[in-house]
Protein backbone atom coordinates (compact mmCIF):
# COMPACT_ATOMS: atom_id res chain seq x y z
CA UNK A 1 0.00 0.00 0.00
CA UNK A 2 1.23 3.53 -0.14
CA UNK A 3 3.09 4.88 2.55
CA UNK A 4 -0.17 7.79 2.50
CA UNK A 5 -3.94 7.43 3.50
CA UNK A 6 -4.35 6.37 -0.13
CA UNK A 7 -4.01 3.64 -2.95
CA UNK A 8 -3.70 4.24 -6.32
CA UNK A 9 -4.62 2.04 -9.36
CA UNK A 10 -3.84 2.91 -12.69
CA UNK A 11 -6.74 2.77 -15.39
CA UNK A 12 -4.73 2.24 -18.65
CA UNK A 13 -4.67 0.66 -22.20
CA UNK A 14 -4.64 0.68 -25.61
CA UNK A 15 -7.02 3.21 -27.47
CA UNK A 16 -8.49 0.44 -30.06
CA UNK A 17 -9.83 -1.27 -26.23
CA UNK A 18 -13.17 -3.16 -27.36
CA UNK A 19 -16.65 -2.27 -26.44
CA UNK A 20 -17.21 -4.73 -24.01
CA UNK A 21 -13.78 -4.22 -22.04
CA UNK A 22 -14.55 -0.57 -21.92
CA UNK A 23 -17.61 -1.32 -20.09
CA UNK A 24 -15.95 -4.04 -17.85
CA UNK A 25 -13.62 -0.79 -17.13
CA UNK A 26 -16.15 1.41 -16.24
CA UNK A 27 -17.90 -1.44 -13.85
CA UNK A 28 -14.26 -1.39 -12.25
CA UNK A 29 -13.50 2.19 -11.74
CA UNK A 30 -17.20 2.26 -10.12
CA UNK A 31 -16.36 -0.74 -7.68
CA UNK A 32 -13.38 1.22 -6.88
CA UNK A 33 -15.54 4.11 -5.96
CA UNK A 34 -17.61 2.27 -3.85
CA UNK A 35 -14.18 1.33 -1.75
CA UNK A 36 -14.40 4.71 -0.16
CA UNK A 37 -12.56 2.83 2.91
CA UNK A 38 -9.69 2.07 1.23
CA UNK A 39 -9.78 5.92 -0.14
CA UNK A 40 -8.92 4.46 -3.87
CA UNK A 41 -7.75 6.74 -6.69
CA UNK A 42 -7.47 6.40 -10.41
CA UNK A 43 -4.78 7.61 -12.25
CA UNK A 44 -4.88 8.06 -16.04
CA UNK A 45 -4.18 9.96 -18.72
CA UNK A 46 -6.57 11.19 -20.55
CA UNK A 47 -6.31 9.08 -23.87
CA UNK A 48 -9.40 7.68 -25.76
CA UNK A 49 -10.53 3.84 -25.27
CA UNK A 50 -9.18 2.46 -22.11
CA UNK A 51 -8.10 5.61 -20.51
CA UNK A 52 -11.33 7.45 -20.67
CA UNK A 53 -13.78 4.61 -19.96
CA UNK A 54 -11.63 4.52 -16.42
CA UNK A 55 -11.74 8.42 -16.36
CA UNK A 56 -15.90 8.80 -17.23
CA UNK A 57 -16.60 6.00 -14.39
CA UNK A 58 -14.09 7.52 -11.63
CA UNK A 59 -15.35 9.55 -8.54
CA UNK A 60 -11.41 10.49 -7.47
CA UNK A 61 -8.81 10.67 -10.09
CA UNK A 62 -5.46 11.96 -10.58
CA UNK A 63 -5.65 12.49 -14.83
CA UNK A 64 -1.73 13.25 -16.35
CA UNK A 65 -2.25 15.03 -19.94
CA UNK A 66 0.47 15.00 -21.89
CA UNK A 67 -0.24 19.01 -22.73
CA UNK A 68 -2.80 20.95 -22.00
CA UNK A 69 -4.56 20.61 -25.27
CA UNK A 70 -4.65 17.45 -25.47
CA UNK A 71 -7.82 15.35 -26.29
CA UNK A 72 -10.25 18.57 -25.98
CA UNK A 73 -13.10 16.30 -27.75
CA UNK A 74 -13.11 14.47 -24.97
CA UNK A 75 -14.72 15.69 -21.68
CA UNK A 76 -12.70 16.77 -18.44
CA UNK A 77 -14.71 16.28 -15.27
CA UNK A 78 -14.61 18.89 -12.66
CA UNK A 79 -14.26 17.03 -10.03
CA UNK A 80 -11.06 15.45 -10.92
CA UNK A 81 -7.42 16.56 -10.77
CA UNK A 82 -6.08 17.17 -13.82
CA UNK A 83 -2.01 17.56 -14.22
CA UNK A 84 -0.31 19.38 -17.77
CA UNK A 85 3.12 18.78 -17.33
CA UNK A 86 5.98 16.43 -17.45
CA UNK A 87 8.83 16.75 -15.28
CA UNK A 88 12.53 16.56 -16.41
CA UNK A 89 12.58 13.52 -13.77
CA UNK A 90 9.95 11.63 -15.65
CA UNK A 91 11.60 11.98 -18.77
CA UNK A 92 14.26 10.39 -17.59
CA UNK A 93 12.68 7.40 -16.13
CA UNK A 94 10.98 7.07 -19.52
CA UNK A 95 14.27 7.13 -21.51
CA UNK A 96 15.54 3.81 -19.15
CA UNK A 97 12.16 2.00 -19.99
CA UNK A 98 12.04 2.49 -23.56
CA UNK A 99 13.53 0.09 -26.02
CA UNK A 100 14.40 3.11 -28.82
CA UNK A 101 13.97 6.50 -27.00
CA UNK A 102 16.28 8.16 -29.61
CA UNK A 103 13.43 7.18 -32.38
CA UNK A 104 10.67 8.68 -30.29
CA UNK A 105 9.22 12.18 -31.45
CA UNK A 106 8.63 14.84 -29.26
CA UNK A 107 5.43 14.38 -28.61
CA UNK A 108 6.34 10.71 -28.21
CA UNK A 109 8.21 11.18 -25.31
CA UNK A 110 5.96 13.51 -23.49
CA UNK A 111 3.42 10.73 -23.74
CA UNK A 112 6.14 8.07 -22.24
CA UNK A 113 7.17 10.98 -19.57
CA UNK A 114 3.11 11.20 -18.80
CA UNK A 115 3.28 7.88 -18.21
CA UNK A 116 5.71 7.40 -15.47
CA UNK A 117 3.30 9.96 -13.77
CA UNK A 118 0.28 7.76 -13.75
CA UNK A 119 2.26 4.92 -12.69
CA UNK A 120 4.34 7.15 -9.76
CA UNK A 121 2.61 10.54 -9.02
CA UNK A 122 3.04 14.23 -9.53
CA UNK A 123 6.58 13.88 -7.58
CA UNK A 124 7.28 10.34 -8.86
CA UNK A 125 6.85 9.09 -4.93
CA UNK A 126 3.69 7.42 -4.45
CA UNK A 127 3.71 4.35 -6.91
CA UNK A 128 0.15 2.80 -7.87
CA UNK A 129 -0.53 0.08 -6.00
CA UNK A 130 -1.68 -2.15 -8.78
CA UNK A 131 -2.28 -1.45 -13.08
CA UNK A 132 -5.68 -2.53 -14.65
CA UNK A 133 -5.05 -2.34 -18.09
CA UNK A 134 -6.21 -3.95 -21.56
CA UNK A 135 -3.59 -4.63 -24.49
CA UNK A 136 -4.01 -6.90 -27.74
CA UNK A 137 -3.31 -10.52 -26.33
CA UNK A 138 -1.85 -9.22 -23.42
CA UNK A 139 1.08 -8.13 -24.57
CA UNK A 140 4.03 -5.55 -23.30
CA UNK A 141 3.72 -2.75 -26.44
CA UNK A 142 2.86 0.28 -27.07
CA UNK A 143 2.34 3.31 -24.60
CA UNK A 144 0.79 0.77 -22.27
CA UNK A 145 3.94 -1.42 -22.61
CA UNK A 146 5.96 1.64 -21.44
CA UNK A 147 4.04 1.82 -18.09
CA UNK A 148 3.96 -1.59 -17.57
CA UNK A 149 7.35 -2.06 -18.30
CA UNK A 150 7.98 0.22 -15.45
CA UNK A 151 5.47 -1.17 -13.71
CA UNK A 152 6.82 -4.92 -13.39
CA UNK A 153 10.22 -3.26 -12.78
CA UNK A 154 8.73 -1.92 -9.79
CA UNK A 155 7.18 -5.15 -8.59
CA UNK A 156 3.78 -3.34 -8.88
CA UNK A 157 0.99 -5.81 -9.21
CA UNK A 158 -0.68 -5.82 -12.92
CA UNK A 159 -3.68 -7.65 -14.17
CA UNK A 160 -4.04 -7.05 -18.12
CA UNK A 161 -7.79 -7.61 -19.10
CA UNK A 162 -6.30 -8.82 -22.82
CA UNK A 163 -3.98 -11.63 -21.24
CA UNK A 164 -5.43 -14.90 -22.44
CA UNK A 165 -7.34 -17.10 -19.94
Amino acid sequence: MSENMYKYYAGIGARKTPDNVLRLMGGIAHRFNKKTDDNWILRSGHADGADYAFESAADRAEIFKPWASHNLHLKEFSYLLYYYNVSDEAFGMAMDYHPAWGRCSDAAKLFHGRNMHIMFGENLDTPVDVVICWTPGGEVKGGTGQALRAALDHGIKIINLGEKR
